[in-house]
């Protein structure tokens, strides 16, 4: 409940790079904040809502269901806002949605989205050649939704990125919210350029904050569903003769001086020691004890 508390958000930190006073909640131009499951990441509609802005927040079929009234309760009856503060939440799958927003912003609405919100994706039958596209993310390839992007074109919107992230755990009040330089059509060569790369930006912003902060984002438990892959997790034959690290299916990573191993096909991340870590990145597999070695072979990470 602290995403939604006046003191808590009271105590954020704000840092806005755009062009806009955002705090004045007022902007003349069509908006899209397009965001993450990152941190205290309902501070932003709160942050909006409280500013005076009048927000149409697009949503996930599943949190539409499951969480529609208690969201919307939270924000307009927790929270102060203005005499224009508004929330109105629409649910993505809606076909009429898109007709909806169309209204709302030539009433003023800005438009609110959790471009990180696929967890409803069917991953067996997903075709990843429609309404989506490959990025690179975190040294991979994963398959994302451009729909947002396609929606700031037909719109004529600026999408502006806004992140939450806690700089420091062990603080009672470490809520920042940062908003970044708006990300305009006129900034690419055409139309299509701007869908697109637009939201590879969105992402990499996200991946700058999770190198410093990954145990604040929400969607690791369902990032595996923007693969294009098998989704069978099971270990092959171990090797008789240890000749390599397995990076096909594993990847070694550092985070504030901690050392991680990551499993591709599960998406799970295992902490490791440094001296660990540094046999394995230097392929020096005779120095590493026996029962361990064992270990390693038999989950294929050392093959």
């Amino acid at each position: 409940m602290e995403q939604n508390s006046k003191e808590y958000l009271k105590n954020s930190k704000i840092i806005n790079n755009t062009k806009f006073k955002i705090i004045n909640g007022e902007i003349s131009e069509n908006i899209i904040f397009a965001t993450f499951h990152l941190g205290s990441y309902r501070t932003i509609i709160s942050y909006l809502y409280e500013c005076g802005f009048k927000v149409a927040l697009i949503i996930d079929d599943s949190v539409f269901t499951s969480q529609l009234d208690a969201f919307k309760e939270t924000v307009t009856n927790i929270l102060k806002g203005k005499i224009n503060s508004d929330l109105i939440i629409l649910n993505v799958k809606e076909r009429t949605s898109i007709i909806k927003l169309k209204q709302l912003v030539e009433n003023g609405y800005v438009m609110a989205v959790y471009l990180d919100g696929n967890s409803g994706i069917n991953v067996e039958a997903q075709n990843f050649s429609k309404n989506f596209i490959p990025i690179n993310f975190l040294n991979q390839q994963i398959n994302v939704k451009y729909g947002v992007g396609k929606l700031a074109s037909i719109l004529n919107a600026k999408i502006i990125p806004i992140l939450s992230y806690r700089v420091n755990e062990n603080e009672e009040y470490n809520n920042t919210i940062e908003i970044f330089k708006e990300i305009s059509i006129s900034d690419f060569e055409n139309k299509e350029d701007f869908e697109k790369k637009s939201i590879e930006y969105c992402y990499s912003l996200l991946e700058e904050k999770l190198l410093k902060y990954p145990t604040q984002w929400e969607c690791w438990g369902y990032i595996h569903k923007w693969f294009n892959r098998d989704i069978e997790i099971s270990f092959s034959e171990p090797s008789k003769n240890i000749t390599k690290f397995n990076s096909d299916r594993y990847n070694l990573f550092e985070v504030n001086d901690s050392n991680f191993l990551f499993d591709l096909f599960s998406y799970k991340s295992y902490p490791i020691s440094n001296e660990l870590f540094k046999l394995i990145e230097k392929q020096n597999f005779d120095k590493i004890e026996n029962n361990l070695l064992l270990e390693l072979n038999q989950k294929n990470i050392l093959i």
